[in-house]
């Protein structure tokens, strides 16, 4: 709740920012439009971070094979006073650091002045920042852009992306240690992702293929591809994955859909529902704990495992291929213990489950 709190207080902050700053995909529409182009070289080892802190335009970043950053900003402003349009304009600028290991391009957009924000809620005048960066294969990336894309082809080192109300278009990413971090972002679009962690709110993403996923996600679109190994800890919306080695994690109010796995998959679940498409022949085990959150599950006829399930006010159905051990049904209360195929299966299913029914499907 508290942080539902500071999530509505920010918005209502920033609505005057919104209101005057373009995205840097739209078009401008004032009058009078003017730019300026900053462009800057800097030579750096094979390995340099490089940093990136902007709003209100795109970052637009491509690897190279040599050891030189080329950073190019184009910063327009428009509106309908010429005079108010120039004097933004000469208020925003771009703040470099750097050495050899490092290089760090930050937009100042008040350059001095007072807040930007109010002048620009009196005098009406748009912004875009757009960077154009090439850069090293082997750097590491620190990029944060609010109310813009990021655009990024490849990188081979570990990349730290950050964006509110922006989207992604991302190529690959090869370290297995990457960190995203995005709220009320949509279309944020990955083909490759090595591994690492993704915190998000209100936002939606798809991830064609990726390693092993740290997630952490509050009322959010996951989509992932293939994927190997996931934990994570999602409220409200969906996580979708085609297929997956290990699944593990924890949801309230969560739509999740599981195609194909070929491990194990550990899940908690509260008010919310649980589908795994196909537990393959080669599968592990199955534990989860559900409270209001209705189970499906398909299985291949040659996925062999024992089983225990104790429902209470739950149904349990598809139980006709299985061997049943032991059934106790007593008071809205119900326990089977058996197994499917082999018994002597090293393979277990364990589900404890109030108030959601459980069906099994063979394929």
């Amino acid at each position: 709740m508290n942080r539902l709190l500071y999530k509505l207080t920010l918005i209502a902050f920033i609505l005057p920012v919104v209101a005057f700053a373009s995205n840097g995909n739209g078009k401008l529409k004032g009058k009078h439009t003017k730019e300026k182009t900053i462009t800057k070289e800097f030579s750096v080892s094979a390995d340099a971070l490089l940093k990136v802190t902007s709003s209100y335009g795109t970052v637009h970043l491509t690897s190279w094979d040599k050891n030189t950053i080329a950073i190019e900003v184009v910063i327009k402003t428009n509106g309908n006073s010429e005079k108010k349009v120039t004097e933004r304009l000469d208020q925003i600028d771009v703040d470099f650091t750097n050495t050899t290991n490092m290089v760090n391009a930050k937009t100042k957009f008040n350059n001095g002045s007072k807040a930007w924000w109010k002048w620009n809620k009196r005098n009406n005048v748009n912004v875009n920042v757009n960077y154009t960066i090439k850069f090293p294969k082997g750097n590491e990336l620190d990029i944060s852009n609010d109310h813009g894309k990021i655009f990024i082809d490849k990188a081979e080192n570990k990349v730290s992306l950050s964006s509110d109300y922006g989207g992604m278009e991302i190529g690959e990413l090869m370290s297995d240690n990457n960190s995203l971090n995005f709220d009320y972002t949509n279309n944020v679009t990955i083909a490759y992702m090595g591994g690492g962690r993704i915190n998000a709110d209100y936002s939606s993403f798809k991830i064609d293929k990726a390693g092993d996923i740290d997630l952490n996600a509050d009322y959010t679109k996951s989509v992932f591809g293939e994927i190997n190994d996931i934990e994570y800890t999602c409220d409200f919306k969906t996580l979708q994955i085609e297929k997956a080695n290990n699944v593990e994690g924890v949801g309230d109010y969560l739509s999740l859909r599981l195609g194909k796995i070929t491990g194990d998959v550990d899940l908690e679940a509260d008010y919310g529902s649980i589908k795994i498409a196909e537990m393959t022949s080669n599968a592990g085990d199955i534990t989860i704990e559900s409270e209001y959150a209705g189970i499906k599950i398909g299985y291949q006829p040659n996925y062999n495992f024992t089983f225990e399930f104790n429902l209470e006010n739950a149904s349990l159905k598809g139980e006709e291929s299985f061997t049943v051990n032991k059934k106790i049904v007593e008071d809205g209360e119900k326990y089977y213990e058996g197994y499917h195929g082999n018994g002597s299966s090293s393979n277990s299913i364990i589900i404890n489950s109030e108030y959601g029914s459980i069906r099994f499907t063979k394929l």
